[in-house]
């Protein structure tokens, strides 16, 4: 189907007129990206090879004694929309290493905590097996490819993309440079960028379903460079999440110059053993 450009610069006109406090918010952006009729998606196959990180942030000196509570939270727990959710939809949002799993969490921390206090967070290895098809989103200019994740996907946007006629081309060249924008923008100050990138995750899975398994998209907090997925809860099963490791980190919070502040890991945790078999963590 050949998708108009001038449809989706329409689609993109709605998106950005959103009041994001008005209450039909997101089903107004669900519709916007509906009106394109045929979005453009570039789907990577994973194949047996993804090692994640998923971080669980807490207050208290505790050690999970149970795989669920490091897992995706139960839906009726989650009250606002992040990248790729809106409120009462569960993901299992993960990163390919510590640092990015944990950089994730800077501006949620940075919101209440002050200097002297501690904060905990306890991460796990998850080893994924089996076939991950995962929704990609990434820059259709070249120039603009910078990071290793645009570099690598940016070539199978390319691939997938050539195949299209004139006009779909350049639809898609469209569509993804304002998704590139999106999935690269911050959220603090601008509830609207939360909605849209939600419901454009949301429009594509739900036309596949089940035909994709995960998001994956850049970290903002790392301008880029760390890489995040977000997993379908359907798609989280015993069978394809195996954890392998856990630690329990501690941080202290320091004061940096300009009022900002600092996080600094003074205790880890390894777990001695995890039984898969009754889904206990043993400290």
């Amino acid at each position: 189907m050949t998708i108009e450009p001038a449809r989706v610069l329409k689609a993109i006109e709605k998106l950005e007129q959103i009041d994001p406090t008005h209450e039909f918010a997101y089903e107004r952006a669900f519709l916007a990206f509906l009106s394109v009729r045929s979005l453009p998606a570039v789907v990577y196959p994973f194949h047996n090879e993804l090692i994640l990180y998923r971080t669980r942030p807490h207050d208290n000196d505790v050690l999970f004694e149970d795989i669920s509570e490091i897992t995706n939270p139960k839906p009726h727990l989650i009250k606002n929309f992040a990248r790729c959710n809106r409120p009462f939809q569960s993901k299992f949002y993960c990163s390919e290493d510590r640092p990015t799993s944990f950089m994730e969490l800077v501006n949620y921390w940075v919101s209440y905590k002050k200097p002297g206090d501690h904060l905990y967070a306890t991460v796990g290895r998850w080893q994924i097996s089996g076939d991950v098809p995962t929704l990609i989103v990434t820059s259709p200019d070249k120039e603009l490819r910078t990071s290793d994740f645009d570099l690598y996907h940016g070539s199978h946007y390319d691939e997938i993309v050539k195949e299209f006629d004139k006009p779909t081309q350049e639809a898609s060249h469209i569509f993804y440079r304002y998704l590139y924008d999106k999935f690269r923008k911050s959220a603090k100050n601008d509830p609207l960028v939360y909605i849209i990138t939600a419901a454009y995750c949301n429009t594509v899975l739900a036309l596949n379903e089940p035909g994709i398994a995960a998001v994956c998209y850049p970290s903002v907090p790392f301008g880029g460079q760390g890489i995040n997925f977000a997993f379908n809860a359907d798609f989280f099963a015993p069978e394809r999440f195996q954890l392998t490791n856990v630690m329990r980190n501690r941080f202290k919070v320091y004061a940096l110059p300009d009022n900002l502040l600092g996080f600094r890991e003074n205790e880890a945790i390894d777990a001695k053993s995890i039984d898969l078999a009754t889904g206990k963590i043993i400290w």
